[in-house]
């Protein structure tokens, strides 16, 4: 019977293995199913696709922090978001959801089966092969990886593929597979560029290593160099221009890279580093619980020691075999140069040269989390692993090593294979509807302004789950409130001083600083777990004791909405007379009546260098239907219109060469906010009458657009990439009916 059946498998080898990779993927779904939401790295992505597509399409969110730069989420859009929305249109939440993280493991574990395949010209499929690609997609580094925020392992996931398409690219020399090679920089994009970045290393080290082997004149490497350079740039315009300008203009991207040597790459140690671990956050916790709640578990139980300590080992064995895999030279090379990577400054003669590296090398500190470098580790130990499986002569001895590696495999992947990969912190049953009723209310008023929460925070924390992430994100509004990170941080520090001030019970400076953050409502979140911070968080009762001043105007469900009796200032105000309108949260229309004299503008969104004014020919207010907001303070009469929601309007582009108008006088104001000097004596100077209106008094009308510059250069980065992706595909379709016509004509 078993020789049957040996037989059986042997006769029908490609469909038991497409049927072993088929029953991996089910398997994984069943593990990744849960009736709870999962939030991955991101609340709205997880509960809501459609919402954060619309959201990360611009360069400026305000939703959080007064307002900031969003133009390194565009590497969020594709394949994250939009895998997410396809996957939830036709599966719905929990089904989507669990195909989501299937896809993360799965397509690693297919990319890897396949390069190693091609790397050791095995045509035939094998457990020699397959056991490698288990352990490249099950392992503890993808879990934490899972557990924190799966995107950061994109590049992992996608770095097999890509060895392989340069191979392909080297060896072929096809312009399919340099397509092939462009596409998948677009598929392993990350939020975070040092992944993207090991990625790139690793790629050029393989390149080395194939001009090595294959003997390749690397005069003739220049041409497919260039073409796969040039045509991934273009295909990846669209996030690559818009996420340059944020690293190069952003002063808290500029504040990660001047960070000091710290606990992320000074904690680790090369036995930890040896056994897949180091994550520095990994043995530590808050108010005694540890962050991952299987830490214990993998840091003390002897028999994922044991198996950890077994993989290794095994693949290591495979140095000693003698033959043609000289691939095993490769991955001994990138063990070599990831290890001490990984370790940091904790350990090792490598210590001193990686903190003179991050001090002196510009660009180097990106590797402030030397964790990330693990994935190169895991890579070459697959690689290895491969090696010594397929190379051993006895078949005894294949199937005994296959069954050790599988049950270490499974023991190793622990938090994975017992669906302990979702963390407490990540899961809860459902967001509750008072939530959607105050979403509701909230947005039945179309002014912008924002919503003050309460009680003070660190995360939040609710009593239905730690979700680390704020559900009032979805009442469309900027929210304030004290957010996980330093004291000393911006908006932390106009946030704490509010609370103080209320607290205190100072409510004159209260209201103050309500009005220039432009607070029109306060929260208090009855149902916020304040016991978990309890050092810094109030109960409902003390709250409603500081807020007694105020009229609570609803409650729906465990939410106390009061409204302030000052009048919040408006996102836009000044001395004189306006009317404003939000085109979108990049592009502001502003119709300025009677300026006579100079006035400061004020725009109540994040300090930026980037908000520039541009004046516009024919000034009219006729865009202004309905006027939903007055703000009349003093001599002030600021006039808010009805707001669109128009991504691309067709003038965008031409403030990429627009010289903006009073940009010498943009400063900060309120420590926060942006203003700038109108003077219309500046605009009569340099501008002709078709900028400006005369009025009999001498003074002037005129109309500005308030636009965020960094759009400009997605939505022209969204062009390129769309019309080279065209012109790719176009490229290739007729080349395929060439060579197919080509054959035919031969036949005949």
């Amino acid at each position: 019977m078993v020789a049957k059946v040996k037989k059986f498998i042997e006769k029908n080898k490609k469909i038991f293995f497409l049927s072993l990779h088929l029953l991996y993927f089910l398997f994984l779904v069943r593990v990744f199913y849960t009736d709870k939401i999962v939030i991955d790295s991101i609340f709205e992505l997880s509960i809501n696709p459609s919402f954060f597509l619309n959201k990360i399409i611009y360069a400026w969110s305000g939703d959080l922090f007064f307002g900031n730069p969003n133009a390194w989420n565009f590497t969020y859009i594709f394949p994250t978001t939009l895998t997410k929305l396809f996957l939830s249109e036709i599966f719905g939440l929990y089904l989507s959801q669990a195909i989501y993280f299937t896809l993360f493991i799965f397509i690693a574990y297919i990319n890897f089966y396949f390069f190693i395949k091609n790397e050791l010209k095995n045509k035939d499929d094998s457990f020699g092969l397959l056991i490698p690609s288990l352990f490249y997609s099950l392992n503890i580094f993808v879990a934490i990886n899972l557990s924190g925020s799966g995107v950061l392992i994109l590049p992992y996931i996608f770095l097999p593929l890509q060895l392989l398409l340069v191979e392909k690219v080297l060896s072929k020399n096809k312009f399919i597979y340099i397509f092939f090679l462009s596409l998948s920089f677009l598929l392993a994009t990350s939020i975070n560029p040092p992944t993207l970045a090991i990625n790139i290393i690793v790629l050029f080290l393989y390149l080395f290593y194939k001009k090595i082997t294959l003997k390749i004149n690397i005069f003739s490497l220049i041409k497919p160099f260039f073409k796969t350079f040039f045509t991934t740039i273009l295909i990846n315009s669209y996030w690559i221009v818009g996420v340059f300008s944020f690293f190069t203009s952003s002063a808290d991207y500029g504040s990660i890279l001047s960070e000091t040597l710290s606990m992320q790459n000074g904690s680790s140690s090369y036995l930890n580093v040896f056994r897949f671990l180091g994550l520095w956050s990994f043995s530590q916790g808050f108010g005694g619980k540890p962050y991952f709640n299987y830490s214990d578990f993998v840091l003390n139980n002897l028999v994922f020691i044991l198996a950890s300590f077994f993989i290794v080992i095994f693949s290591f064995s495979s140095l000693f075999f003698k033959g043609k895999n000289s691939i095993k030279y490769f991955a001994l090379l990138l063990i070599i140069l990831s290890m001490p990577m990984a370790v940091g400054t904790k350990e090792g003669a490598f210590a001193s040269l990686y903190e003179w590296s991050y001090n002196n090398i510009p660009l180097f500190s990106m590797f402030r989390s030397s964790y990330k470098l693990v994935a190169v580790y895991i890579f070459a130990i697959s690689v290895l692993m491969t090696i010594n499986l397929v190379n051993l002569k006895s078949d005894f001895l294949k199937k005994t090593y296959s069954a050790i590696l599988l049950f270490c495999i499974i023991v190793s992947s622990y938090p994975i294979t017992f669906q302990k990969v979702f963390l407490d912190g990540k899961k809860v049953s459902e967001i509750p509807n008072y939530y959607k009723d105050a979403r509701n209310f909230i947005i039945k008023d179309k002014s912008n302004f924002r919503v003050f929460l309460l009680p003070v925070q660190y995360f939040p924390v609710y009593e239905w789950g730690k979700i680390n992430s704020h559900p009032e994100i979805f009442f469309e509004k900027s929210i304030v409130a004290r957010q996980a990170g330093s004291e000393n941080e911006k908006s932390n520090k106009l946030s704490i001083k509010a609370y103080n001030y209320l607290f205190n019970k100072d409510y004159s400076n209260f209201e103050k600083v309500m009005s220039v953050l432009n607070v029109k409502y306060i929260i208090q979140r009855n149902d916020f777990d304040w016991k978990y911070y309890e050092d810094i968080s109030q109960s409902p009762e003390k709250i409603k004791e500081y807020l007694s001043p105020y009229k609570k105007i609803v409650q729906i469900g465990k939410l106390d909405i009061y409204e302030l009796p000052s009048k919040n200032l408006g996102t836009i105000n000044l001395q004189g007379t306006a009317e404003f309108q939000k085109i979108n949260p990049t592009n502001y229309k502003i119709y300025l009546k009677n300026v006579k004299n100079k006035e400061d503008l004020k725009f109540l969104e994040s300090f930026d260098k980037n908000w520039q004014l541009y004046p516009n020919q024919n000034p009219s207010s006729s865009w202004c239907g309905n006027v939903i907001e007055e703000y009349n303070q003093n001599e002030s009469s600021v006039k808010e219109c009805e707001p669109k929601q128009t991504f691309f309007q067709g003038e965008e582009f031409s403030y990429l060469y627009q010289k903006s108008i009073f940009e010498n006088t943009h400063t900060m104001v309120y420590d926060y906010a942006n203003q700038w000097t109108i003077d219309p004596d500046y605009i009569k100077q340099n501008y002709s009458k078709e900028y400006y209106k005369d009025n009999p008094d001498g003074s002037i009308d005129l109309e500005l657009t308030l636009y965020f510059k960094p759009q400009s250069y997605f939505n022209l980065g969204l062009i390129i990439s769309g019309t080279t992706l065209t012109a790719c595909i176009g490229y290739l379709v007729w080349d395929f009916w060439k060579n197919r016509s080509r054959k035919v004509d031969s036949i005949k």
